[in-house]
C-alpha cells in the first residue's frame, strides 16, 4: 500500500504502507515530483500532468524512474494495464501493457473518458455516452443521451443526465438503468458502494446491491 498527498505548490510526496497517527511530517516522505497539476494512483502505477502539459507515469516501487508518456494532453486515465489520454484536437489514444507499447488511436471527438482494465467509456460534445469492454478494439455501445458525468468500474456504470438524475446499472452493459437519486450534483462509485452529493449539499451513501435505500452521512461521520 502507499499513500500520495499532492500539495497546493505542486510538489508530490510518497509513501509507503499505511497512515498511523505516529507517522513523522508529509515533509519527512518521499518528494518524486514537482510541478504537477494532477495525480492518479492505481496498484503499480502512479500517472502525473505536469504543468507543462504533459503526462509520466512511474510503475513498481518509489524508487522508479518517471516515463514521459505524452505531451500537451487534455486529460487522462491510467488502470493497471492501461493508459489513455485525449489531446488537444479530441483524439482518444490508449495503451495496453507495458509503458513501452504503441499508441493506439481509439476516438475522436472526445469530450471527456474513463478507462480500466476491462472498460472505456467516453462522452461526445453533444452529452451521448459510449463504452466499450473487453478487447480495445471492441464496439462502441452507446449508452445513454445528455450526460452531465459518469463514472465506471469493472461491474457498473452511473451518469448524472440533464435533469440531475443520478442513475446506475449493474452487470451487463446491456443492464437497465436504475434511478438512484433525482437531484444529484455529484456521485462517487465503486463496485458495490455509492457516494452521492445532492444538489442541496447533503450526502448520502449506499451498500450493496443497487435495490437499497440511500442512506444519510451523517456530518460528523
Amino acid at each position: 500500500e502507499r499513500i500520495i498527498i499532492l500539495d497546493t505548490q505542486g510538489n508530490l510526496f510518497a509513501r509507503e504502507g499505511r497512515y498511523t497517527d505516529m507517522e513523522d511530517s508529509v515533509l519527512n516522505w518521499s518528494l518524486i515530483s514537482t510541478e504537477v497539476l494532477d495525480v492518479q494512483v492505481t496498484g503499480q502505477r502512479i500517472a502525473i500532468l505536469k504543468s507543462d502539459g504533459n503526462l509520466y507515469v512511474m510503475e513498481g516501487g518509489l524508487d522508479e524512474n518517471w516515463s514521459l508518456q505524452a505531451e500537451n494532453i487534455r486529460a487522462y486515465s491510467v488502470s493497471d494495464h492501461r493508459i489513455g489520454y485525449i489531446n488537444t484536437d479530441g483524439d482518444l489514444f490508449i495503451k495496453q501493457g507495458a509503458l513501452e507499447t504503441e499508441w493506439s488511436l481509439l476516438a475522436s471527438g472526445v469530450a471527456a473518458f474513463q478507462l480500466n482494465d476491462n472498460r472505456i467509456a467516453i462522452t461526445d460534445s453533444q452529452g451521448s455516452l459510449f463504452v466499450n469492454e473487453g478487447d480495445l478494439n471492441a464496439e462502441w455501445q452507446p449508452m445513454a443521451e445528455n450526460v452531465r458525468a459518469f463514472q465506471l468500474t469493472n461491474v457498473r456504470l452511473g451518469v448524472i443526465d440533464s435533469q440531475s438524475r443520478l442513475m446506475v446499472k449493474s452487470g451487463n452493459l446491456r443492464a437497465g438503468w436504475i434511478v438512484i437519486a433525482e437531484q444529484a450534483l455529484s456521485f462517487q462509485l465503486s463496485n458495490y458502494r455509492l457516494l452521492v452529493q445532492n444538489v442541496d449539499g447533503r450526502y448520502s451513501y449506499q451498500m450493496g446491491n443497487l435495490y437499497q435505500p440511500l442512506e444519510t452521512l451523517n456530518s460528523d461521520a
